[in-house]
C-alpha cells in the first residue's frame, strides 16, 4: 500500500511537472509573439545597432531612412509573394486530400480551417503602419 502511495505521488508530481512545463512554454511563446509585434524587426535592429555601435543622432537619423526604406521594400515584397504562397497552400491541400478517403477529407478540412482560425486570432503579422518619418525607431 505505501509503495503504491510513493508511486501514486512520483507519478502526480510528474504530471504536474509537464503541465506546469507546458503551460510555461505556452506563454513564453506568446510573450515573445507579442513582443514581436510590438517591436518590428526594424526597430529592434536599430536599437541594437544603436546600441553596440554608440551613434551619434546624425548616424542614428541616416539609419532610420534606410531602415524605413528597407522595411517598406520588404513590406511590399512580402504583398507580392502572399498571393504564389497561398496558391501553394492550396494545391498542396488539394493533392493531400486526393490520397485521402472522404472521413480523412473532411478532418483534413476541418483541420485546414482550425489552422487559418489559429492564424487569424494569433494575427498574422499585420502589414506596418506607415513610417512617420518623425519619429525614431529607436525609444529614447
Amino acid at each position: 500500500m505505501k509503495r503504491l502511495r510513493l508511486w501514486s505521488g512520483i507519478l502526480l508530481i510528474f504530471i504536474l511537472g509537464c503541465l506546469a512545463g507546458s503551460f510555461a512554454t505556452q506563454w513564453f511563446v506568446h510573450e515573445r509573439i507579442a513582443s514581436f509585434h510590438k517591436n518590428p524587426p526594424a526597430r529592434f535592429l536599430m536599437h541594437h545597432l544603436a546600441r553596440q555601435l554608440d551613434l551619434s543622432e546624425e548616424q542614428r537619423q541616416a539609419i532610420q531612412v534606410i531602415m524605413n526604406r528597407s522595411d517598406t521594400q520588404l513590406h511590399a515584397l512580402r504583398n507580392t509573394l502572399k498571393p504564389q504562397v497561398d496558391q501553394i497552400m492550396d494545391e498542396t491541400f488539394a493533392e493531400i486530400a486526393r490520397e485521402l478517403n472522404p472521413d480523412q477529407q473532411q478532418k483534413l478540412k476541418e483541420f485546414r480551417q482550425d489552422m487559418q482560425g489559429r492564424s487569424r486570432r494569433r494575427g498574422r503579422l499585420p502589414p506596418p503602419p506607415p513610417h512617420d518619418h518623425h519619429r525614431p525607431l529607436v525609444k529614447e
